[in-house]
């Protein structure tokens, strides 16, 4: 099984080319070659080998191998016991930094895959999308990132948080904080509930955050409110009370003592010096870094 993919000029930063399945023959062999999209290829079962920017592989079931673009590369079915394997031709702009988040990359283009199986699932669940489905290249860019997704959760239960170096875990940490509270602040939070989503006690976050950033999660996730909060000053249908709920401040007094520890002024009083067309404020705008 072999099938292309019309390209969707709205899909961009990740889509499908192609996907498709084989039981080799024996010696079945593609290149020396190059190819200007990113392929990988998901053994199910069976062996072969594999060369790549001058290093090469004997692969084996439960396992993966990326071929990069413009990298020449070659690749061969076991004599004795073909491979049967899946695979997923792709290209996008996030393509290779969602690769490299499932560990794979030019250096390290061979894995271990312990969900090879619910892979071949999804790859027959692309066969069975309808091909006259107007939608189609958007259901395949769906199973596509949820085959990203399983190579992930894949690398995460074969090499667990345990073996990342220390900063490397750090640096997640932090990067998770900041990405929940950007999405996340329009909402009730709590340090406590931003702790219980990454899974960390409180008080070692919240040290850890500190230490990093140089402001507690509580003032990173304030400021953050009065950032967006001073965007939305710029439209005129919102009022104050509108602008703090948007944020998440129900308490439209306490936005305001809030934005003017902040920012030096009023929300009203920053709204009136902006003057209706963007003029930028008197207060320092240092008091919004992080």
């Amino acid at each position: 099984m072999k099938e292309h993919v019309p390209r969707d000029a709205f899909l961009q930063d990740l889509y499908l080319c192609y996907f498709g399945e084989e039981e080799c023959e024996p010696g079945h062999a593609w290149g020396p070659a190059v190819k200007d999209h990113y392929k990988i290829h998901l053994i199910f079962e069976g062996h072969g080998h594999f060369e790549s920017a001058g290093k090469d592989w004997c692969l084996h079931g439960g396992q993966v191998f990326l071929i990069l673009p413009h990298t020449i590369s070659f690749y061969a079915a076991d004599e004795a016991d073909p491979w049967h394997y899946g695979w997923l031709g792709f290209n996008g702009l996030t393509a290779m930094r969602l690769l490299e988040r499932a560990g794979l990359s030019e250096s390290s283009p061979v894995i271990d895959c312990d969900r090879v199986t619910e892979l071949h699932s999804l790859i027959l669940a692309m066969a069975a999308v309808d091909r006259a489905n107007v939608s189609r290249p958007v259901a395949l860019a769906g199973l596509l990132y949820r085959c990203m997704a399983l190579l992930m959760e894949s690398r995460e239960s074969i090499h667990p948080k345990a073996h990342i170096p220390s900063e490397c875990r750090r640096d997640f940490y932090i990067r998770s904080v900041q990405e929940y509270i950007e999405n996340n602040y329009s909402t009730s939070l709590s340090v406590g509930a931003i702790a219980e989503y990454i899974g960390l006690q409180r008080s070692y976050l919240s040290g850890l955050f500190s230490k990093e950033i140089g402001c507690s999660i509580q003032e990173y996730l304030i400021r953050h409110r009065v950032r967006v909060a001073t965007g939305l000053m710029e439209n005129g249908l919102l009022s104050i009370g509108d602008i703090a709920r948007s944020v998440g401040y129900q308490d439209s007094l306490l936005f305001s003592k809030t934005f003017h520890r902040i920012m030096g002024l009023s929300p009203s009083e920053y709204r009136s010096r902006r003057g209706g067309k963007g003029a930028m404020p008197t207060p320092d705008p240092e008091n919004l870094r992080f």
